[in-house]
């Protein structure tokens, strides 16, 4: 449990309780934007679909390595997810997003996947 400091009008507590509200809305929003559901997300993080949910309602929120895993997954920013505002697509990534939407989850992950690989190998080249 969080010590109750005041800060001018709100405690310790009650930020870490917006903020932990926020940071799930906006995780909740930009998978929403992906077309993608709470079970494919929990698949690729590895967790099970009520700890997504659970983070999207603002009843727990993620370790530090979860967040930066989500915010990898969704190509967001961690400071993204934690602002007020709701996060946009990148163009790219609405074009991405909008050519998964109609495939079948697993068709969705083997794609995925194949991106990452190939990420990571473009990534590795253009270092040598």
């Amino acid at each position: 449990m969080l010590a109750v400091v005041n800060y001018g009008q709100r405690s310790v507590e009650d930020k870490y309780s917006i903020l932990q509200k926020k940071l799930g809305f906006n995780i909740a929003a930009r998978r929403k934007s992906l077309g993608w559901t709470q079970e494919f997300l929990a698949h690729q993080l590895q967790v099970d679909t009520e700890t997504i949910s659970r983070m999207e309602r603002g009843v727990t929120c993620p370790s530090l390595k979860t967040l930066v895993k989500i915010s990898t997954m969704l190509a967001i920013t961690i400071s993204d997810l934690l602002d007020e505002t709701p996060p946009t697509l990148p163009s790219h990534i609405e074009v991405t997003a909008r050519l998964l939407e109609p495939l079948h989850e697993r068709d969705r992950a083997f794609i995925i996947e194949w991106l990452r690989s190939l990420s990571h190998y473009f990534t590795s080249t253009r270092n040598n």
